[in-house]
């Protein structure tokens, strides 16, 4: 999703290059509103923490984080929204910024690249070591010495970590003096490994002379499995404000985890239960789950990637779309008139709005991928007239949008891609049908409460156009079979319904 800079009001979204996942300036960001705030919410997070600190060094007061001290920000986005190029773009700007509390990079991890067995804290601690390695660059006692205090804390953490290992158990087939003493020393490796963690981020802030390292998680929830690891970890041995935890996902997607979790530990009801007993045990994993993802992830530390639409509501002309075969920029609500009107033949202005709105309210990505695909057939210097190049365009992209809808209704896609007018009428009766308003749905506005349903109509009037314009003969089969079937079966089921009242 590439962009770059125009000036410091402009936004140019460069649709050659609008598939791109890779970081961008932050200046360049679609999303630049949002960072602004991340990054305001990080420093006076981080200053807060700093002063509280000094008042600790003050009065001798032991530096022992107290449980829920982390700084955690969730970047909250639906499937395509940039939460990817977002964090990426963050994560480096955040790691280069010459501000007071600094912060300094420590990893960019990608859950669901890491292999199933592998213990999510080890790869931090691998991060960690390593970026210490390429530290070393002082020759002072100082530094010497704090380097030296830092592979002593290191060495700390081995017993606790070892306590990961599936079926680990050293207590087995030792005698019961030796089983006691085992016991209390692996039950000092548990309890002192968090606080052991806290010692080793402390001494390594101090090392590399920052006042807080930046972890960043990328769509953990795309694993179930990893995206539990990572929660746990973030909760039981992450919580200090020496991190500065960035995690990207899909809140929904996580608070499903997050209650399948809980039935799983709460395990099956025995002996059956009434109804009240049931509806209280669905009650009480409800609270689990809000209570845990509210202590994860603290309301004021939660941003939400908006769509394109909400974000042109702030400021319309912040944003420029620019092409190689244009010689002007386009605003994005100018761009997507233009499609509507020359693509799918809608001139009424109720209609018009409609449908820019559907599409703007799409995922970023699926937005700009359908600008991206139509932009090379659509010139700005035009008259608004029907064209076949851009309508086969811009149905073929609404179509690969709505993919999944379609498959989910059992839509023949391939036989419509294929120009065959019997599957697309068989499509939009079915449909119709499906939504129950025999009157408006063969109109195919998107409008129907269901995503899927909204999303197929969308797909199908593309079609419709691009079958049926300017060839009569197409669009009387199409009348007939289509919106003409839909009339005369909701005639007949009223009728119906009226002779069963009155009998």
């Amino acid at each position: 999703m590439s962009a770059s800079a125009e000036n410091s009001t402009s936004i140019v979204i460069d649709l050659d290059h609008s598939d791109s996942n890779t970081k961008l300036e932050v200046n360049q960001l679609v999303q630049h509103q949002s960072y602004s705030t991340l990054a305001k919410r990080i420093k006076t997070d981080l200053d807060s923490a700093k002063k509280l600190r000094q008042l600790q060094h003050a009065s001798r007061i032991e530096n022992e984080y107290p449980y829920g001290s982390g700084l955690v920000y969730f970047i909250d986005g639906t499937r395509g929204a940039g939460k990817s190029t977002f964090l990426q773009s963050a994560f480096d700007a955040l790691g280069n910024e010459k501000t007071e509390p600094s912060v300094s990079r420590l990893a960019y991890i990608d859950p669901s690249r890491i292999e199933h067995s592998e213990i999510i804290l080890l790869s931090i601690l691998k991060a960690l070591k390593d970026r210490i390695k390429c530290a070393k660059n002082g020759s002072s006692l100082d530094q010497e010495n704090l380097l030296k205090h830092f592979r002593e804390q290191f060495k700390k953490l081995a017993g606790g970590l070892s306590l990961f290992t599936q079926n680990h158990d050293q207590l087995q087939d030792l005698d019961p003096e030796l089983f006691f003493e085992w016991g209390l020393e692996r039950a000092g490796h548990s309890a002192e490994l968090r606080k052991n963690l806290h010692a080793l981020l402390d001494l390594a802030c101090q090392v590399l002379g920052t006042d807080a390292l930046l972890l960043a998680f990328d769509d953990a929830d795309t694993h179930a499995h990893h995206a539990r690891s990572v929660l746990e970890c973030i909760r039981k041995y992450l919580d200090t404000p020496r991190l500065v935890v960035l995690v990207t996902g899909d809140i929904e997607l996580y608070s499903l985890m997050v209650r399948d979790h809980f039935y799983e530990s709460l395990g099956d009801a025995k002996h059956g239960q009434a109804k009240e007993r049931a509806d209280q045990r669905h009650k009480m994993v409800d609270h689990l789950e809000d209570q845990y993802l509210l202590k994860l992830f603290p309301m004021h530390r939660r941003l939400q990637l908006r769509p394109l639409w909400n974000l042109l509501q702030y400021d319309e002309n912040r944003f420029r779309l620019a092409h190689s075969q244009w010689d002007k920029q386009l605003t994005p609500n100018e761009l997507v008139g233009t499609l509507i009107r020359r693509g799918l033949r809608i001139k009424n202005p109720r209609d018009l709005d409609l449908y820019r709105e559907f599409l703007l309210k799409q995922p970023l990505r699926s937005v700009l991928q359908v600008l991206s695909r139509s932009a090379p057939q659509c010139d700005p210097e035009s008259p608004d007239t029907w064209s076949q190049n851009l309508s086969e365009a811009l149905s073929e992209s609404l179509r690969a949008l709505a993919l999944g809808s379609l498959y989910k209704f059992g839509v023949d896609v391939d036989a419509i891609a294929a120009h065959e007018l019997p599957a697309l009428t068989k499509a939009v009766f079915d449909l119709a049908i499906r939504d129950g308003d025999f009157d408006t749905a063969v109109y195919l506005r998107p409008q129907p409460s269901d995503a899927d349903l909204k999303n197929s109509f969308a797909a199908l009037s593309a079609d419709v156009t691009r079958l049926c314009a300017e060839k009569p003969a197409a669009l009387i089969d199409y009348m007939l079979a289509a919106p003409g079937s839909v009339a005369l079966f909701g005639r007949v089921l009223r009728r119906k319904g009226k002779e069963l009242q009155t009998a």
